[in-house]
C-alpha cells in the first residue's frame, strides 16, 4: 500500500473575504426578488370557486 501525505488546506484572509462577498450578493438578490409586503394587499384575492370558475352565469346548476 502506497502512503501519501495528508492534505492541508489553507485559507486565506482573501478566500474567505470573497466567500463573503459572494454571499452578500446572493442575499442581496434574493431581497430584490422577493416580493413587497404591499404588493399582495393590492392584489384582488379569489375565491375558491372563482378560481375553479364555478362563479358566475354559467348555468351549470345542479338540480
Amino acid at each position: 500500500m502506497l502512503r501519501r501525505k495528508p492534505t492541508a488546506i489553507t485559507l486565506t484572509t482573501e478566500d474567505v473575504a470573497i466567500y463573503e462577498d459572494a454571499r452578500a450578493r446572493e442575499a442581496l438578490l434574493r431581497d430584490e426578488l422577493r416580493s413587497l409586503p404591499g404588493d399582495r394587499a393590492k392584489q384582488q384575492v379569489k375565491s375558491r370557486e372563482e378560481r375553479l370558475g364555478l362563479v358566475g352565469g354559467g348555468g351549470n346548476s345542479r338540480g
